[in-house]
């Protein structure tokens, strides 16, 4: 059996069943998953699928009724139809809520990387708005005083120090913060780190695949392996934003805020006419 390929993925004859699927899902909503995929192929029940998430089934394979070869060539038949359907895509954690905070779900039995992100992606049908200028969120929490930011409708491309991992995002920042916070400053290493909230939806690595790691249960960063560059960061509960360390982007961008100011190093002077918030960033 031929490995699938860009140049043979139609040809195989499980491509017919993956593009029924896909077209099904798109009618309802704008994002697919492979787990989608997979139910609306009759390889996984509703129930097996809430025993996997609810932590009774070790690893998602385990259920799916299919063998991991079939499995396999379905994983990459979709990407190969995603990205020809000129579909972003990213890396989505699963995790499941514990007593003790929320722990990683497993979509394989050998835990190979590949494998788990291949599982793990979620691929973002990319929708043309009529003007995309301006972006409101709400500046302070309970203040009524929006923020708002010019998205100016052009490419932002960037990528780590070695060259091995490049993204592209295809509108503006929503918003950019400098964040004092102990985690970016340790992931980074640095006293203070600027991160580029971009919709994910026209988020995508253009080049290579970074590393994630999940730095506490509500969030996940990602850095190339060879490197170590830090490049993005995204909330698990919040799929639709991605955070781009400003620093690995090819040209600058205007930094909006201070926050978690309050964890700041005592050498660290913030003042003149930005805003900044002592704890966390503003919704």
């Amino acid at each position: 059996m031929k490995k699938v390929n860009a140049a043979n993925y139609r040809k195989d004859k499980l491509y017919p069943n993956v593009c029924k699927a896909v077209t099904a899902i798109l009618a309802e909503k704008d994002a697919v998953t492979p787990i989608e995929v997979f139910r609306r192929m009759d390889y996984l029940s509703e129930s097996a699928e809430d025993d996997w998430r609810n932590g009774k089934a070790p690893y998602l394979e385990k259920v799916l009724i299919a063998n991991l070869a079939k499995l396999s060539r379905v994983l990459r038949i979709l990407h190969c139809h995603a990205v020809s359907s000129n579909m972003s895509w990213r890396i989505h954690p699963y995790t499941r809520k514990t007593k003790n905070g929320r722990m990683p779900l497993r979509f394989t039995k050998s835990g190979d990387r590949n494998l788990e992100e291949a599982y793990a992606r979620h691929y973002l049908l990319k929708r043309k708005t009529p003007n995309p200028e301006t972006h409101t969120c709400e500046a302070k929490p309970g203040s009524g005083k929006p923020f708002k930011r010019k998205q100016p409708v052009k490419n932002y491309e960037g990528g780590c120090l070695c060259g091995a991992v490049r993204y592209r995002a295809e509108r503006g920042p929503l918003k950019v913060v400098n964040c004092h916070c102990a985690r970016c400053r340790k992931a980074v290493g640095a006293p203070m780190v600027a991160w580029a909230d971009f919709p994910a939806e026209g988020f995508t690595f253009t080049k290579g695949n970074p590393k994630r790691y999940q730095s506490s249960p509500d969030l996940v960063r990602e850095f190339c392996v060879e490197c170590g560059t830090s490049l993005t960061n995204h909330a698990v509960e919040n799929p639709a934003v991605i955070s781009v360390t400003t620093a690995s982007m090819d040209e600058p961008v205007k930094v909006d805020m201070h926050i978690w100011t309050a964890a700041k190093f005592n050498w660290v002077v913030v003042g003149g006419k930005m805003k900044s918030y002592r704890q966390g960033e503003p919704e």
